[in-house]
């Protein structure tokens, strides 16, 4: 073979162009500005293995890998618990900051405590691995800017972050889903804002208040009609109802759940994060339906004990715009693992007595306002 032929014949043929690295975009939920910001402050951190934002939730900013190394890792940095740390360092303030990173730590307590508390109720594998730790987090005057609305001197800046800010940080390794088999993603919405517009939306938010939480006895709702107000209080629950229907293993499998959801909803004060996507899911693997929990911790504020507290609050009129979000996250989880008992024809609720004191129409005034949950700001800093 003429390999001088060969290479002659290649000559003439121009080089490709260099691939041009794709740019990113923020994820819908994410600020470009704050998007921008952070992947700004990985590159300059030198420590970012090809790190990028992708997600954010009620809790978390979420992030993959690029790098070969790292790339079936999902790293995610609690910026709700880093709050306080934030603003004492901000403000300058020595003791907010220290009961900040106090209550870091007690957040990490709490996540490892309520993690093998699942494992007990659900079972080793329907619990992703995952490691929980305090990191500094890199933070650049872009993410300064944006979290606050003010700019910074970089002398201020050193002087205040000289290394970041202390988070939470949670490593998980990817679950491929897909991989395993056939899946279904259970999730839900808050009714208070799913159904604002319905004509109807007061009787729907009544009666299926009247039946999940106050847990009425009503002769006339039998079973088909306590699963048409599920139906319209969940919508999306429709699609859950004719898989139950069509598919006994599934129903089973959805069956076996509820019950520890409820017995850790009891027992433990335990309550589970079911709202937005990409918390629960029911992979079909050949030995039937497995669920997977995926990211179904809510924050450490959720529990039974802060839930009774803050509707002594409410009652009173006197609930913060922070408290009403964390008494709201608490009382879905309840209504929804309830909505999943009634359609497998489960008798037994998540059951907290102190919640029926107040009507539906009580609750529904006052958590209209949830949407727009703010905490404390940082305090402008002197020169």
């Amino acid at each position: 073979m003429n390999f001088n032929r060969i290479a002659q014949a290649f000559e003439g043929i121009p080089e490709p162009p260099p691939e041009k690295p794709k740019k990113r975009t923020a994820p819908r939920n994410i600020k470009p500005e704050v998007f921008e910001a952070a992947e700004k402050a990985t590159k300059e951190s030198g420590w970012s293995h090809g790190m990028h934002l992708v997600g954010k939730g009620s809790e978390n900013f979420v992030f993959f890998f690029e790098d070969d190394k790292h790339k079936d890792i999902v790293y995610k940095v609690n910026y709700l618990n880093s709050f306080d740390v934030f603003c004492g360092m901000m403000n300058d303030d020595l003791q907010e900051y220290r009961q900040g990173v106090i209550g870091l730590k007690k957040a990490q307590k709490d996540r490892q405590a309520k993690l093998k508390v699942l494992r007990e109720y659900f079972g080793f594998s329907a619990v992703p691995v995952e490691k929980t730790m305090i990191r500094n987090m890199p933070v650049n005057a872009d993410i300064i800017k944006s979290l606050t609305g003010r700019d910074y001197t970089p002398e201020q800046l050193a002087r205040l972050l000289p290394s970041g800010v202390p988070a939470m940080v949670t490593v998980q390794r990817k679950v491929d889903l897909k991989m395993q088999g056939d899946e279904i993603e259970l999730g839900c919405n808050y009714p208070e804002r799913t159904i604002s517009k319905d004509p109807n939306a007061a009787t729907i938010y009544d009666e299926g208040y009247r039946l999940l939480v106050a847990q009425e006895k009503n002769d006339d709702w039998d079973e088909s009609y306590q699963k048409k107000i599920v139906d319209k209080l969940y919508p999306d629950s429709i699609m859950i109802s004719l898989r139950i229907d069509n598919d006994p293993q599934f129903k089973e499998a959805l069956r076996s759940f509820v019950t520890q959801a409820i017995k850790i909803g009891n027992e433990k004060g335990i309550y589970l994060d079911l709202v937005g996507n990409g918390n629960l899911y029911f992979v079909k693997q050949p030995t039937g339906w497995q669920p997977k929990l995926l990211d179904v911790i809510l924050p450490m504020s959720v529990g039974y004990e802060n839930l009774v507290e803050n509707v002594e609050k409410l009652k009173q009129g006197s609930l913060s715009s922070f408290d009403k979000k964390v008494t709201m996250a608490a009382m879905n989880s309840i209504r929804t693992i309830n909505a999943l008992a009634v359609l497998v024809g489960l008798p037994e609720r998540i059951d907290v007595p102190e919640l029926s004191d107040m009507p539906a129409e009580a609750w529904a005034q006052g958590m209209i306002d949830m949407r727009s949950v703010k905490r404390k700001e940082s305090k402008p800093m002197a020169a």
